[in-house]
C-alpha cells in the first residue's frame, strides 16, 4: 500500500465533497 496514492485519491474525494457542498450552498438547499 503506498502512503502516496492513498493520500492523492483522499484529497481528490476532499475536493470532489467540498464543491459538492458548494453547490448545495448556491443552490440555498443549505
Amino acid at each position: 500500500m503506498q502512503a502516496h496514492k492513498v493520500l492523492r485519491r483522499l484529497s481528490w474525494l476532499a475536493v470532489k465533497l467540498a464543491t459538492i457542498l458548494w453547490k448545495l450552498h448556491e443552490a440555498g438547499m443549505l
